[in-house]
């Protein structure tokens, strides 16, 4: 866990995504990666253009556009000619595309349940009312002072010794269960020399 809202939110992200693609794994869908999955859900949120969904994910449109091949060649979406712009191609899904869809809608449902009975009702719906507000846009801030940027960098320490000990703890308890397990794999072993030498000396 983390202390900033955006980094939690991230976290959140690949949560879902990698449990949407499980999911629809089990129901024999082909899994896609995070990036062609981040691209089907711009364009089930309603982008319909690749130079927009580029803008969202932050990467180049021919990044985009390669992944887009690859969902057109599976049937996934069709391209059609922008009547506003030539040069430009409106994104949509296949009619084929459409079980499939659904099965991620219905999977989608599932989850937020299970993550409202993980964190409550109340607090899940808190949570689903503030991020379906409206934000407005990001404001820019002044130039930050030197006490601010010294609150940061503690901040920021703070965040990465926090963890550290998350990491640690896991490698802690491996540790241990191997040494857990070589005991346990030994003791026969030195069982069986206690054995051996008291025939040894019974038969002298």
């Amino acid at each position: 866990m983390h202390s900033k809202l955006l980094l939690n939110m991230l976290r959140a992200v690949y949560w879902y995504c990698d449990a949407l693609q499980d999911n629809l794994q089990a129901q024999g869908y082909r899994r896609t990666s995070r990036a062609m999955a981040f691209v089907l859900l711009n364009i089930a949120q309603g982008e319909r253009r690749a130079i927009n969904i580029a803008r969202n994910l932050g990467i180049s449109r021919q990044a985009v556009g390669q992944m887009l091949l690859e969902l057109k060649n599976r049937n996934a979406i069709v391209m059609r000619e922008d009547p506003d712009n030539r040069r430009s191609r409106i994104i949509d899904f296949t009619s084929e595309f459409a079980e499939e869809g659904a099965a991620c809608a219905e999977i989608l449902t599932k989850l937020d349940a299970d993550v409202s009975a993980c964190v409550g009702k109340s607090d899940f719906q808190a949570m689903e009312r503030a991020l379906t507000k409206e934000w407005g846009a990001g404001r820019i801030f002044g130039r930050l002072t030197q006490g601010e940027l010294q609150q940061g960098r503690a901040d920021w320490r703070a965040e990465d010794e926090r963890s550290d000990r998350r990491t640690a703890r896991p490698a802690k308890d491996a540790g241990r269960a191997s040494r857990t397990r070589s005991r346990k794999k030994t003791k026969p072993r030195a069982v069986g020399r206690r054995i051996k030498g008291r025939l040894r000396s019974e038969a002298l």
